[in-house]
C-alpha cells in the first residue's frame, strides 16, 4: 500500500497594511514607510487622513511598473487624497532615483 506524503499546511500569503488589522488566512504585516514588497510593486506606506465621522483613517497607495505604461499607480478610497498620494509618489521616485533603495531601478525613471 502506498504511504501518503506528509500533509503540510500551504503558506499563508502576505498582506500588506498600512496599520493593526487581522486578516484571516493571511500573514499580516504593517507597513510603515514607503516599502518594495514583492514582484516589483512599492507601497507608499501609511498615509493620514482625520475624516470628520470617522476620526483618523490611514490607508496606502501601491505602485507598479507595468510594461507600456512606465509608472502606474493604485489607489483605494482616496481619503488622502489625489494630490497628496501623488506627491508622495513623486517624493519616493525621486528618493529612489537618489538612493536607489526602494526601487531597484527607480520605477523606470
Amino acid at each position: 500500500m502506498p504511504v501518503c506524503p506528509i500533509y503540510s499546511k500551504p503558506k499563508r500569503k502576505p498582506c500588506f497594511l498600512p496599520d493593526r488589522a487581522e486578516a484571516t488566512g493571511f500573514k499580516v504585516e504593517v507597513i510603515e514607510s514607503p516599502t518594495l514588497l514583492t514582484a516589483g510593486i512599492t507601497s507608499t506606506g501609511p498615509l493620514a487622513r482625520s475624516l470628520f465621522i470617522l476620526g483618523f483613517t490611514e490607508e496606502q497607495a501601491l505602485l507598479a511598473r507595468v510594461k507600456g505604461k512606465r509608472l502606474v499607480v493604485f489607489t483605494g478610497c482616496g481619503h488622502p487624497t489625489i494630490e497628496v498620494v501623488l506627491d508622495t509618489v513623486r517624493l519616493i521616485v525621486a528618493f529612489s532615483k537618489e538612493k536607489k533603495e526602494i526601487t531597484p531601478n527607480a520605477m523606470d525613471r
